[in-house]
């Protein structure tokens, strides 16, 4: 039984590490495209900020 539980943990921890490297690597894609295209970013994030205050109003208005 022990075996088993070492067994998850080692494989949690094997997945938790590519998890962490894929999120790291999106972050830096992003920061990057930012930083090459900081007008687009800005469209997009006001957009999006936009978009959830429009939703976030519900029926009001």
């Amino acid at each position: 039984m022990k075996k088993a539980g070492a067994d998850a943990a080692s494989q949690f921890t094997d997945r938790s590490g590519g998890a962490q490297d894929y999120v790291g690597r999106g972050a830096l894609n992003l920061a990057k495209s930012v930083s090459e295209n900081p007008l687009a970013a800005l469209a997009i994030v006001a957009g999006a900020g936009y978009l959830l205050g429009r939703a976030s109003r519900g029926g009001r208005g």
